[in-house]
């Protein structure tokens, strides 16, 4: 047997072990790590529903889950059968459309309701309004790139300013309903969206509603805007799970 016996081999490996988990880029992946797994612990309790989204759930919708904590939610058949997509370069687009039963016959043309939601929400949002509204005129509602069913084509920023969303919109409004007069409804983000597409209008725009408007943005509100933009998927829809999260 060698001189020294086992231990300086035990020594030996034990200094190339500390070497290594030593290494700057072992680290860094290990603080991430443990941070990525202390993340979903802290939120796994938001992909629940809360007591709250259930009753909404159980009076409006429908849900099917395959396991205690993990539930999806599915569309109702009125947003479902009344939806569609619109490719419009370099966007691709899902459309709520419904056009009123007597819009045909009405000796005026009736306005256009155009329903515009706010950051990281969707069509579904404004159901209870699309069918309220549907019965006295053509509503219509879309999903703006990468919120609800609309897919996220092109990750260039200058797709996604208020200005380039407006003319998404205004697109739409033009192949879906020519020349008709509208009514836009704003919804936070989408109230930005509503105002530079009331004045693009003119007098096509009978009315604008905003919905929890600001007065403006600052740069520091910029800045954070540029940043969600970068987040991982994953993150920004933890983030829209907690928005979801009901107080007193």
């Amino acid at each position: 047997m060698e001189a020294g016996g086992p231990l300086p081999h035990l020594h030996s490996l034990w200094d190339r072990l500390f070497q290594l988990a030593t290494r700057k880029e072992v680290v860094v992946s290990s603080v991430v790590g443990i941070c990525g797994l202390g993340l979903f612990w802290g939120t796994r309790g938001l992909v629940a529903l809360n007591h709250f989204e259930r009753q909404l759930l159980k009076q409006h919708g429908t849900h099917r889950s395959n396991s205690q904590n993990l539930t999806f939610l599915a569309e109702s058949t009125y947003i479902q059968s009344l939806s569609s997509f619109m490719d419009l370069d370099p966007y691709r687009v899902r459309v709520f459309y419904a056009p009123h039963s007597l819009v045909s016959i009405l000796p005026k043309p009736i306005p256009l309701i155009v329903f515009i939601h706010g950051l990281g929400a969707q069509v579904n949002q404004f159901e209870p309004l699309l069918k309220y509204f549907g019965q006295v005129a053509d509503v219509m509602a879309i999903d703006l790139p990468g919120c609800g069913q609309s897919p996220l084509t092109d990750r260039q920023w200058d797709l996604y300013t208020t200005d380039a969303l407006m003319t998404l919109v205004l697109r739409v409004i033009d192949e879906k309903c020519p020349n008709r007069n509208v009514i836009l409804v704003g919804h936070s983000l989408g109230t930005f969206i509503a105002g530079k597409l009331a004045l693009n209008l003119r007098d096509r725009c009978v009315a604008v509603v905003l919905l929890c408007p600001k007065a403006g943005i600052s740069e520091d509100e910029k800045k954070g805007i540029r940043l969600i933009s970068r987040l991982p998927e994953f993150v920004f829809n933890i983030f829209r799970k907690w928005d979801r999260v009901y107080g007193p």
